[in-house]
């Protein structure tokens, strides 16, 4: 792929936390911080950069991450809720970004073959958004080639990338991932992945 077709990975990792009480983008998966843990899936992708969105918690993020060939995104807004995020990583795209794949920092079965599944569907089919299926439903890690960007920059409040694979359902296409509907909300999340 040449810079023409790059293809940007941003981590959205600035929520609070709120139900589990403390950072869950610090939790120990498998002996790492699940932060550090997503960023290293992502940067052994094919994806030609890779960002980490900050917002609460960001400093003990920061530091968590500080040493990975990576960008961080802060993300002042991050009280608006997760389109916020969104919005901050794609204002920060150059031009040369021909796609963009979210990530959340709270599902820790995300592989670098899913990822590099949806960057390969994109080759193939540059138009269309390339989503996760789990659940009976369509969902993050997905990638959104250029055209979508004025939509993910146009989200507000807690609305997320699945507001606009839903709204272009008949574009997008499905990579079986069954593990994407595994995500951490609970102390007691992590110890059933144990």
């Amino acid at each position: 792929m040449t810079n023409q077709g790059s293809v940007h990975a941003a981590i959205l990792a600035a929520g609070e936390s709120l139900r589990l009480g403390s950072p869950k983008q610090l939790l120990l998966y498998q002996g790492t911080p699940l932060i550090r843990h997503l960023a290293k899936t992502a940067l052994d992708s094919r994806a030609h950069k890779v960002s980490v969105v900050i917002g609460a918690n960001a400093q003990e993020i920061r530091d968590e991450i500080s040493r990975l060939p990576l960008s961080v995104i802060d993300n002042a807004k991050w009280k608006e809720g997760m389109s916020s995020s969104i919005r901050a990583a794609v204002e920060t795209l150059g031009p040369n970004a021909a796609a963009i794949l979210f990530l959340l920092s709270d599902q820790p079965l995300v592989s670098t073959p899913v990822l590099n599944a949806l960057i390969d569907s994109f080759k193939t089919h540059p138009d269309r958004i390339a989503a996760c299926a789990y659940s009976n439903t369509v969902g993050v890690p997905a990638l959104f080639p250029k055209g979508y960007f004025p939509d993910l920059a146009s989200l507000t409040g807690d609305a997320g990338a699945k507001t606009v694979i839903l709204r272009n359902s008949s574009f997008v296409s499905k990579i079986p991932f069954p593990d994407g509907a595994v995500d951490i909300d609970s102390l007691s999340d992590l110890k059933k992945l144990k």
